[in-house]
């Protein structure tokens, strides 16, 4: 008789994919209420302020961070559920890591693909704001000139999907980290 014990391999790809379903939605919702407000005054908020003050005043961060929280403990605890309440502190981290990777990895294309579509008169405005907001903060001149190689590849495709990418997975990295500490049970 043959066990059928879950791998991580599957149940993070199957969280990956629906926190990524839960972003876009998210992401749609959070467009349809907010879609009249400017970006720029976002970033002339920060000055002087905590990641706690952004993800407050900045809903749709806050969403998504929740969003990507419960996806991976949603994930481990059908993985211990399938495992007969049994979770090592490495299958939960690499569970964790997998639904980062494969989140990040398709919300990092999405993003460049809808990146590569704007037109270059908004990645200007954007590039604008952008230097603006390092004046905003206090940036000497030379500092801002030193930075413009950083801001243009930040403003093109392959930029997006780097800067995505590595975001999801450090971010995914840490929830994992605290999720795996709480949620791991001992094998017997």
């Amino acid at each position: 008789m043959q066990i059928n014990v879950p791998s991580t391999t599957r149940v993070g790809l199957k969280y990956g994919i629906y926190v990524l379903l839960g972003y876009i939605i998210a992401d749609i919702v959070m467009y349809m209420l907010f879609k009249d407000a400017d970006e720029s005054q976002f970033f002339s908020r920060l000055k002087n302020k905590t990641i706690l003050y952004i993800l407050l005043k900045d809903p749709s961060e806050l969403l998504n961070l929740i969003i990507f929280s419960a996806g991976i403990s949603y994930g481990m605890l059908e993985f211990r559920r399938g495992n007969k309440d049994n979770m090592t502190y490495l299958q939960g981290l690499n569970l964790g890591l997998i639904v980062s990777a494969v989140f990040g990895i398709c919300i990092s294309f999405i993003q460049a693909f809808e990146f590569a579509l704007k037109s270059p008169e908004m990645v200007q405005k954007l590039k604008k704001a952008a230097i603006t907001n390092l004046e905003v903060l206090n940036y000497t001149a030379q500092q801002i000139e030193q930075s413009k190689f950083m801001l243009d590849f930040r403003h093109t495709p392959t930029g997006v999907f780097a800067i995505m990418l590595l975001n999801s997975m450090l971010i995914g990295c840490v929830i994992t980290l605290l999720m795996g500490l709480f949620m791991r049970q001992k094998v017997t």
